[in-house]
């Protein structure tokens, strides 16, 4: 049995969400990346199971502007604010090996493009955040590999939440589809008044941060995710500061079970303390 996980990213969040809150207090925002340039991907086992980490290959140049052209993103953004890595892989039907092209770029837009080895584009994942990581496991009857992703949404100008998500695409009929999706860690924000509260309203803080594990079998494939949610509150304050005191009001640990079964994650156990 291999088995690995993506252990819960709390400091990171910590801080890419303190300098948001900060330029929201001066009224600018800072786009605050969490990965080194190029990304990171988990390339395969290692002794014991152990997920081994790699750095990314450099994105081919000239594949980077077709993936912007064909992609709808030429032009949109300076070359210098585009962060591209590659990947190989058997993600769709194409023959031989594709070239697996990441893009992400700021503020928070993040886009994905296979190419066949003729350099022709035969798949896209569009519509995402910044992307962190990108890795490629095998799921159970099915040809092509999966693409688990890790992206990183930044909504905390307007909705005032930022989320880490572990998104899970195959490759259906013509196009990839997102078959899981789960929270790694994530911070929102809601303020009282917006409940009605008229006297001294103050900020309610939901976190949320899961440890989320793979564990791979001959015939089948299972996601176990353990996840504690933790709410505060505090006062006296017109955007919500992090490093103001926090008093919690409550604490809620859950665990939930999914495993793949004809062609799909199927809950199969769940539990809340």
């Amino acid at each position: 049995m291999a088995r690995w996980r993506w252990p819960s990213n709390r400091e990171r969040v910590r801080l890419g969400l303190g300098l948001v809150l900060a330029a929201l207090a001066v009224g600018s925002l800072v786009w605050a990346k969490g990965l080194p340039p190029g990304g990171l991907t988990w390339a395969g086992l290692g002794e014991g199971g152990v997920l081994q980490v790699s750095a990314a290959a450099r994105a081919d140049a000239g594949l980077v502007r077709e993936a912007l052209q064909q992609l709808g993103l030429a032009g949109r953004f300076p070359e210098n604010l585009v962060q591209a890595y590659q990947e190989t892989g058997d993600v769709t039907p194409a023959r031989g090996e594709e070239t697996i092209v990441v893009l992400s770029a700021a503020p928070h837009v993040g886009a994905i493009a296979v190419f066949d080895p003729s350099r022709k584009l035969v798949g896209r994942i569009t519509d995402l955040g910044d992307i962190g990581s990108v890795s490629l496991i095998r799921l159970p009857g099915l040809k092509q590999q999966a693409l688990v992703v890790q992206e990183h949404a930044d909504q905390m100008l307007g909705a005032y939440t930022v989320t880490d998500w572990l998104r899970i695409y195959v490759w259906r009929k013509d196009a990839f589809a997102e078959v899981w999706k789960g929270v790694r860690s994530s911070r929102s924000f809601i303020n009282e008044a917006w409940q009605g509260v008229t006297r001294d309203p103050g900020w309610v803080r939901v976190a949320v941060d899961a440890e989320i594990t793979f564990e791979q079998h001959d015939r089948d494939f299972r996601i176990n995710v353990d996840s504690r949610e933790v709410k505060a509150r505090t006062t006296g304050q017109a955007v919500p500061q992090p490093e103001r005191r926090w008093t919690t009001i409550s604490t809620r640990r859950s665990q939930q079970s999914w495993i793949w079964q004809k062609g799909a994650f199927k809950l199969v156990s769940e539990a809340t303390d």
